[in-house]
């Protein structure tokens, strides 16, 4: 593993849950019901996965993400401490959220969030952060979207040394534009996938989107693509690494893996293809387990044997 400097750590701000997988031949339409192949419980949550994926890349991170009380709670705080990762323990707070992820088998997820105290906010969550060595910040659309969503923009306003990453998720469309435009004007990176982008653009080309994004908002843009791999944009350039070919059997957290990787490379000083191939090898490693991040086994056997 590679190891980071005491300047460039990665704070991750945002939710700890807890996934539900049910592997399902297909969606139902609507009206219809479908009966899952089993379940089984996973760590999840986008900071999380993100964070797991720096921690296992050797990076510097600390994740800044609500455990409250109940069995989900229960369940995460009991995954954390087996990986080492410290959480925010707040008594007498809700249960933490879920999700329930119905898988198909080519992969594909899709999700029903079941919201906890990832939802909530105080600022004596925030302020207690000390930054001390750390360069970077992650956010999340789910949490920005959410009631404490003006907390966590208060708190990167608060700290211009940081450089804000913003992974918006599918919910780019719902965040209030209000918030959208302040972190615009703090010029956070965004990350997001091609479905997203030109969404959020209008546009049908996801080459020309995060050009447009990149250029609009001064700032670097990564775009995932899934199998066809990633690009970059940053300063008029575009950067793009391929994917490799696999059997995807959950893609639940590829995207939150694929930024921990970026981030982990981009803290260390990696040029962009060097960062897009690394993250690409992230995203996919994820892909090919139950789950949305990885063990430490799992990324010892799946980066290794690429």
């Amino acid at each position: 593993m590679n190891s980071l400097n005491n300047q460039t750590g990665v704070l991750c701000i945002g939710s700890i849950m807890v996934d539900i997988l049910c592997p399902v031949d297909a969606i139902p339409s609507p009206g219809q019901g479908v009966i899952a192949d089993g379940y089984r419980q996973a760590l999840g949550g986008c900071a999380y996965n993100t964070a797991n994926a720096i921690r296992l890349a050797g990076g510097k991170t600390r994740l800044i993400a609500p455990i409250g009380v109940g069995p989900y709670a229960a369940f995460a705080q009991y995954e954390l401490a087996k990986r080492g990762m410290d959480v925010l323990r707040i008594e007498g707070a809700p249960d933490n959220g879920a999700a329930i992820c119905l898988v198909q088998p080519d992969g594909e997820r899709t999700m029903i969030t079941l919201p906890g105290i990832e939802r909530l906010s105080e600022p004596y969550w925030l302020q207690s952060i000390d930054t001390t060595g750390f360069g970077f910040v992650e956010v999340c659309g789910y949490e920005i979207g959410g009631a404490g969503g003006d907390l966590i923009i208060d708190f990167l306003e608060q700290h211009p040394e940081l450089e804000i990453w913003f992974s918006p998720g599918p919910s780019v469309a719902q965040i209030d534009t209000e918030r959208i435009g302040r972190l615009i004007s703090l010029q956070a990176n965004w990350h997001l996938n091609a479905a997203e982008v030109c969404a959020f653009t209008d546009s049908d080309s996801l080459e020309a989107a995060g050009a447009e994004m990149a250029k609009q908002c001064g700032v670097a843009v990564v775009v995932t693509d899934g199998a066809h791999g990633s690009h970059a944009f940053e300063h008029g350039k575009h950067y793009y690494a391929t994917a490799h070919a696999i059997h995807a059997i959950d893609t639940t957290g590829a995207g939150d893996s694929h930024l921990g990787a970026v981030l982990a490379q981009r803290a260390k000083g990696s040029d962009w293809l060097s960062t897009l191939q690394f993250a690409n090898r992230m995203g996919e490693a994820v892909c090919q387990v139950v789950g949305a991040s990885l063990t430490d086994e799992q990324y010892a056997s799946l980066m290794d044997a690429k």
